[in-house]
């Protein structure tokens, strides 16, 4: 049990760590996804991941027009 509430943990953060980057704030976050399911966490994870890719593949795009 002690595992699945650590990775739980761990998603959490990274979760608060890619919004910190994609300029979310990190605290409204945390308490957005206190409530979240695994499968929600999870979900809420891959969404966050995809918007950072969109973000740097937009700035990359940027930077080739310049």
């Amino acid at each position: 049990m002690d595992k699945i509430v650590e990775a739980r943990e761990r998603l959490k953060k990274a979760i608060c760590v890619i919004a910190s980057e994609l300029d979310i704030d990190p605290g409204l976050t945390r308490a957005c996804i206190q409530t979240l399911t695994k499968d929600e966490l999870i979900d809420k994870y891959i969404e966050l991941k995809d918007l950072r890719l969109k973000k740097e593949n937009m700035r990359l795009v940027d930077l080739l027009i310049s």
